[in-house]
């Protein structure tokens, strides 16, 4: 079932409300739902989606989940299906915020160690 984008946010939102309060602190720019389907700049045959984005910038920190990525990647799927990945990503995607204001990188190297696995099997598949 391929949800629209007011039951996709409505889905982040209920999604949101299952995670600890203290997550959302200085994340001043709270959590948007953006329809964009965003593919990677590292992405080999634009295969590789971005579903989640946390950014830091001079206007705050914010979490971005791209709506069209997720019905590329997993529009066919259940609602229960969708509203797991969506949980998985969001805490991904916090697990970054929460991080950065610890000022440690762990998921960031091991976000960087995942994009290189991709690019290596990209680099055998084209051969």
């Amino acid at each position: 079932m391929m949800p629209d984008i007011d039951t996709f946010t409505a889905w982040t939102d209920e999604a949101c409300e299952r995670l600890p309060e203290i997550f959302f602190r200085d994340l001043n720019l709270g959590v948007v739902v953006s329809e964009d389907l965003k593919i990677s700049p590292d992405a080999i045959d634009d295969d590789l989606f971005i579903l989640g984005q946390y950014e830091r910038s001079a206007m705050g920190k914010a979490i971005y989940i791209y709506y069209g990525s997720f019905m590329k990647m997993y529009g066919d799927w259940s609602e229960r299906e969708i509203k797991d990945m969506i949980y998985h990503v969001l805490k991904h995607e916090f697990t970054h915020h929460m991080e950065g204001l610890a000022n440690y990188r762990d998921l960031e190297v091991e976000d960087e160690v995942q994009l290189a696995r991709y690019k290596e099997m990209k680099k055998h598949d084209h051969k």
